[in-house]
């Protein structure tokens, strides 16, 4: 009888226990709390981490710093501007007296590559910073254009085109037409070369290379029969090989008048560097987090922000201004 009693005695126990389990666990019982973050402090001098308090659970949780590239307003992308476009031109110019070459900039041409929306469109005139030599005739005259800011010129946030453009008068005793050559680089003098450069979030980025550029000529009272690619002002060589100068050349005849553009493609102001991303700090597979510190190397303002996504598709974002002091 002793032994029958003890094990009714572990019964007793065994179904007393699993009897408080299944009221700690039942319906209406069970406690979840839901996910939050609270920050110690939003305030902190520069070396000094940051603390997050973290309650509850998310199955994956990204922080997003607010530092450059780590910022939760730019999950859609960041554009920034191309700081100081800087141009270097590389031309020459043969038989003619005229001062007919110009270096122009336009943010209202349509993009039809027309002669009347060419000159329909308003053109910055940015001849006078290359400082083209003047031509003297016969002498054929080689240029190279030092580096030369153009941002002036350009309206932020709009794109624009450029163009180079050799307007010819008809000829008069002692003002004969001018034809010029517009290169990517010349042998006569490889250190001079066209460059199109700018600045991008601190890095020095080329914006086109010349036969990236795209040129369309487009000529006006060429006398000299069709324009096949093979006569009058022309990109060089033809297409479909890429260009490595623009021939501006004179009419046929020469004494009479014509006006000649080669107009690139739209150049954008600004760049799109894609979305900020942020920094993975709890995955699903990982215990509950529940405190997380970060350190800044910069005094600033910071959009801090959190982002929760979970395997039932739902999903939050706990955002914070955080200032760090000198």
């Amino acid at each position: 009888m002793k032994t029958k009693i003890f094990y009714i005695g572990l019964l007793s126990i065994a179904l007393f226990s699993c009897t408080k389990e299944n009221e700690r666990m039942s319906p209406g019982t069970l406690k979840i709390t839901p996910f939050k973050v609270t920050a110690d402090a939003l305030e902190v001098e520069l070396g000094e981490p940051v603390n997050f308090r973290l309650e509850g659970n998310a199955d994956t949780v990204y922080f997003w710093s607010g530092e450059f590239g780590k910022d939760y307003s730019y999950t859609g992308g960041r554009e920034v501007p191309v700081e100081s476009p800087t141009l270097s031109i590389r031309t020459n110019s043969n038989y003619g007296t005229q001062e007919s070459l110009s270096i122009l900039l336009s943010q209202d041409f349509n993009g039809d590559y027309s002669y009347e929306s060419i000159t329909a469109a308003n053109w910055k005139d940015m001849t006078s910073k290359f400082n083209i030599p003047k031509p003297t005739g016969a002498t054929l005259i080689h240029y190279a254009s030092p580096a030369i800011d153009i941002s002036e010129f350009i309206e932020e946030d709009k794109p624009y085109y450029l163009a180079v453009r050799n307007n010819i008068a008809q000829s008069t005793t002692g003002n004969t037409p001018t034809q010029y050559y517009f290169y990517a680089s010349n042998n006569t003098n490889p250190s001079g070369k066209w460059s199109f450069t700018g600045w991008v979030n601190g890095e020095s980025v080329e914006i086109s290379t010349f036969a990236g550029a795209d040129w369309k000529v487009v000529v006006d009272g060429y006398l000299g029969g069709e324009l096949d690619g093979t006569r009058g002002p022309r990109p060089s060589p033809a297409p479909p090989a890429a260009p490595t100068s623009l021939f501006l050349a004179r009419n046929l005849p020469s004494t009479e008048a014509m006006d000649t553009w080669a107009v690139t493609k739209a150049f954008q102001a600004k760049v799109n560097l894609g979305p900020d991303k942020g920094t993975i700090i709890k995955r699903v597979t990982d215990l509950p987090l529940e405190e997380y510190k970060y350190t800044y190397a910069v005094p600033g303002e910071y959009n801090v922000a959190f982002t929760t996504i979970n395997k039932d598709r739902t999903a939050h974002v706990f955002q914070f201004k955080v200032t760090v002091t000198p």
